[in-house]
């Protein structure tokens, strides 16, 4: 490899930085550099519950690991000031950088030259559709594309003597779920009094569609829409979407080349303009949805049609791979069921591995866990990690042999993998707020949402079972110690076994309760039943609330499952909003009044509570007997009844009072 790059993004999976991602990528392969790509969020975006936590590895991006660096200075400038990330990127000095959507004195800049397209597009709904009362969905002043983009709209409205009403520009922080959920609320309060929405990003228009549908509000005969950015999937949503194509992928391709070339001897600082250009389709009306050959109109009013690559990958393609990609997910989640040590873990990740179709992985962890708080400053990388695990597509087994090495200068020592990957992902691992380490995994055509999340579940995988094994060496050592301290050992190993939230079990605790549990109902000769409990709405509850709320929610289903329960049964929090019960003497009549007891008390808990939302569980159980005794086969049965019934929406319990 020539050189090493890095690419700083907000994260891996949001359209915007997928098409930044694959155009720096093509650069890097067309010239034989090497990419590293830091998914670090951005700096106070943590509205957004803990995703601060992924700054953790903003340590790694040094002038040691890398020869230079692109950032997604648009997007991770999103929540601060000018002076602010000027003062973050400032501390990355001597690294040489190129910034992607800003434009910064002094720095090699690459941005979009969207103005007059967007201005365009603008007059385009006035002037040929008749638009006169327009929506404008946003983002946060601070952003640069919000601000440039929310004052060009308005000089196009000012030049047609069109005014605009405060109440009517909704700021909807770039994210698809905002936007649908802010138009919903505004058409609900003041009805449909507009007849176009524009938003500044095509995931908010995107959101605003599906909004607007639960509405009952038609795209485009009662409402126009348009988004900016032409996404990957503006051109198969339903309508199509009409936008601004800014060209990301050239934006990233030119910023890899602006690198190169100063890396190259080209130090004089270069300020590089995209071309982007307007995409008419469905959503304003200029394309009829039944044409579905035809991508777009552009501006001079030519139908451009799919070639037949793109129709092949929408048809054939696109939902093969995503069944293949959920069909991983799946063989990963049920292999994780049960938390392991690292000795058997490190057994387990090869075959996770090839599995899910990556190519390797290296796993470095710190010394100890290091706290990383919000609103602390910076997390400072330790001074030593060690490699503790490594392994590549077509080695026969791992290499676990210990290497310890200084992050910060050498975050991938020599050795780690035989093949020089061109391009791969660092990752950070952490829990709540402990930073462990950080893993490397190579990147592949996989769609990077998949990407992320077995990324997120290889991290809880990996730092459960460093915690286990911390507390299994905590537990040799008391073991072997005095009788104070054996009393103290008793002490923690409650604090083990006890969910910090519920008080209630937690996995480990439940898992390990409930076995015995079922061990001495077996010996008796009675029965016993295994309940897996999922709440409902859970996702919906934090994206609308935010975590704290989340958290509440979690604590009221503990409290409806320890009122409805006996003092003998066993209950646990196995994780997120997983819950299980396991109850000797039950069969199933006896789990159909169970039900009954679980909705009078999520009855009486959303009364007295007085939340803003409700919460409800559904559940799905399997019973215990002579052939079928293992708790973790048990709750993997529960667990595909608790699916069978929520699709077939037999066992929702509810309660009559819907999300504000």
């Amino acid at each position: 490899m020539q050189r090493i790059f890095g690419l700083a993004v907000h994260n891996i999976h949001d359209e915007y930085n997928v098409e930044l991602i694959r155009g720096v990528q093509k650069f890097c392969k067309d010239y034989n550099h090497q990419l590293f790509i830091f998914p670090i969020n951005a700096k106070h975006a943590d509205k957004y519950s803990y995703e601060y936590r992924y700054g953790g590895i903003k340590g790694l991006i040094s002038a040691n690991n890398l020869d230079g660096l692109i950032l997604s200075s648009a997007s991770l400038s999103s929540f601060i000031d000018e002076k602010d990330f000027l003062n973050c990127i400032s501390q990355l000095e001597p690294l040489p950088t190129v910034h992607i959507g800003m434009a910064l004195p002094g720095k090699n800049c690459v941005t979009s030259d969207s103005e007059d397209a967007f201005k365009r597009m603008i007059s385009h709904l006035i002037e040929k559709h008749n638009k006169t009362n327009f929506i404008l969905l946003t983002s946060h002043d601070t952003n640069v594309d919000s601000r440039n983009r929310t004052k060009w709209f308005l000089e196009v409205l000012e030049k047609h003597n069109i005014k605009i009403n405060k109440s009517h520009i909704l700021n909807c922080d770039f994210n698809k779920n905002s936007a649908k959920m802010n138009i919903k609320e505004y058409v609900m309060n003041n009805g449909v009094d507009f007849d176009c929405v524009v938003s500044l990003n095509d995931s908010m228009a995107i959101g605003a569609i599906k909004g607007l549908e639960d509405c009952s509000v038609r795209i485009p005969e009662d409402v126009t829409i348009t988004g900016f950015d032409n996404y990957k999937g503006a051109n198969y949503s339903l309508p199509t979407l009409t936008t601004i194509n800014p060209q990301l992928n050239e934006q990233g391709y030119q910023a890899a080349l602006l690198l190169h070339n100063y890396l190259n001897g080209n130090k004089t600082p270069v300020h590089k303009k995209i071309d982007s250009f307007e995409i008419f389709r469905s959503s304003c009306g200029c394309l009829s949805k039944d044409k579905f050959l035809v991508d777009y109109i552009d501006k001079n009013g030519n139908e451009v049609n799919f070639n037949l690559n793109e129709i092949t990958q929408i048809i054939h393609n696109n939902p093969g791979n995503i069944n293949t990609e959920l069909y991983s997910l799946h063989q990963l989640a049920q292999s994780s069921m049960t938390v392991v040590n690292l000795t058997k873990l490190f057994d387990l990740l090869p075959d996770y591995i090839e599995r899910i179709s990556l190519k390797g992985m290296a796993i470095f962890i710190y010394d100890r866990p290091k706290k990383y708080a919000p609103n602390t400053g910076e997390f400072k990388i330790p001074e030593k990690a060690t490699r503790i695990f490594s392994y590549e597509l077509g080695t026969r087994k791992a290499n676990i042999v210990p290497k310890e090495t200084n992050p910060v200068k050498d975050m991938i020592p020599a050795g780690t993998f035989n093949t020089e990957f061109d391009s791969l992902v660092v990752y950070p691992l952490f829990e709540t707020q402990l930073q462990y380490g950080y893993i490397l995994v190579p990147l592949t055509e996989n769609d990077l949402l998949y990407y992320e999340v077995v990324l997120e579940l290889f991290s809880k995988e990996i730092t459960s079972a460093i915690r286990l094994d911390n507390e299994e060496k905590e537990n040799l050592k008391l073991e072997s110690s005095n009788s104070k301290l054996k009393k103290y050992s008793s002490e923690l190993s409650i604090l083990s076994t006890t969910d910090e939230l519920t008080k209630i079990y937690n996995r480990r605790g439940f898992m390990n309760a409930a076995q015995k549990a079922i061990k001495d109902t077996i010996a008796k000769n009675k029965s016993g039943m295994i309940i897996f409990c999922d709440m409902d709405g859970m996702k919906l509850i934090n994206d609308t609330y935010g975590h704290d709320a989340g958290d509440r929610a979690i604590q009221a289903e503990a409290e409806v499952l320890q009122r409805a329960c006996r003092n003998t049964d066993i209950i646990g929090r196995l994780g997120g909003d997983e819950f299980a019960v396991y109850v000797e003497e039950m069969d199933r009549l006896g789990f159909e009044r169970f039900k009954n007891r679980i909705k009078n008390e999520t009855t009486f808990i959303n009364n007295r509570n007085l939340e803003k939302f409700n919460i409800s569980m559904s559940l799905g159980c399997t019973e215990v007997n002579e052939d079928c005794n293992i708790i973790s086969k048990l709750l993997i049965k529960a667990d595909k009844e608790l699916y069978i019934a929520k699709k077939n929406r037999i066992m929702q319990i509810h309660d009559s009072k819907p999300l504000d």
